[in-house]
């Protein structure tokens, strides 16, 4: 086991990236299998019912079963095996996902500040997404698309009517926590590292790593606003040089709009089309992101190294 640790440790990242797909299919398995084990003892449920359940989410206990699959997804596909593999790569796993740097009370702030100001510019992003004019061609490919996402805005609506206080904490844990830390975790603690390990340029590695989070989602009409966020949120790993920087607006932007949606009792099934941007609203927003992003370039932390891949880096 300790020589296999160490040729890990050493191999080339191209060979840790294969073995980060390979720890991700067996874990997104196992937990998918899990999943699906508790729901059929406590619910009854067979995969027929699965697929019922995600066409028709008002089906009983489908909202129940679908929020406890995608705990064990969400476990699964991203937590689960950023920690393995960190725990392999190397000896201070803590240190290899850049847990083991804090970040201080004013770079805290201006991080929510940033996400709560961000909300326009997605909005816009958004909009631009949706209007852009696409090939004849793909007429079939978007069709689908917006079928797809119309289910899955369905889903998450329905996952969004919250009729207690202990069923909003469970939504607010599923939709904020648990993919602020996976998501972050996976993404900004191993594919981006892993990226500029081998690239040795962090904006490639950022803009890439921020597609694939884009893409993961599988929202097409989405796709640049996902981009552009999944950016913000990796340049914000490495300006402070630390994971809970990104971690941190991964949960202010979800958690957002949990709690926007228990409060005013919105459900996101009644939404419409996006409308056109508010524009005086959205110059502002571009002004005050624009300072706080200046801020924090200005204040990023320098030479960060840890313990293996940041060697002459190109930024």
């Amino acid at each position: 086991m300790n020589n296999f640790r160490v040729y890990i440790r050493t191999a080339h990242p191209i060979l840790q990236f294969f073995l980060l797909i390979a720890i991700t299919f067996f874990t997104a398995g196992a937990l998918s299998g899990l999943g699906f084990l508790i729901t059929e003892t406590f619910y009854g449920t067979s995969w027929e019912n699965i697929a019922t359940y995600i066409n028709n989410p008002d089906s009983p206990n489908a909202v129940a079963v679908l929020k406890l699959l995608q705990l064990f997804n969400t476990l699964g596909i991203f937590l689960l095996p950023a920690m393995v593999f960190s725990q392999l790569v190397s000896p201070n796993p803590y240190t290899y996902l850049r847990l083991n740097v804090g970040i201080t009370w004013p770079t805290l702030l201006a991080v929510i500040a940033l996400f709560i100001a961000f909300t326009p510019i997605t909005d816009a992003l958004s909009w631009v997404n949706n209007v852009l004019p696409l090939p004849a061609l793909l007429d079939d490919f978007a069709e689908g698309m917006k079928q797809s996402t119309t289910q899955m805005q369905e889903l998450v609506g329905r996952f969004l009517i919250m009729d207690s206080f202990g069923d909003f904490l469970f939504t607010l844990f599923l939709m904020a926590v648990l993919p602020a830390l996976g998501e972050e975790f996976l993404f900004r603690g191993v594919l981006q590292r892993l990226f500029i390990s081998h690239t040795h340029k962090v904006h490639l590695s950022v803009w890439v790593t921020a597609l694939l989070f884009a893409l993961m989602h599988q929202q097409f009409f989405a796709i640049i606003p996902l981009t552009v966020l999944g950016a913000v949120l990796g340049y914000l790993k490495e300006w402070t040089g630390s994971l809970w920087a990104p971690i941190l607006a991964h949960f202010i932007n979800n958690a957002t709009i949990v709690i926007v949606m228990y409060f005013t009792h919105y459900n996101m099934s009644d939404a419409t089309e996006i409308e056109s941007p508010q524009w005086i609203i959205l110059i502002f927003s571009v002004l005050i992101c624009g300072a706080i992003l200046f801020y924090l370039i200005k204040n990023k932390k320098e030479n960060i190294t840890a313990d293996d891949d940041w060697n002459d880096v190109v930024v």
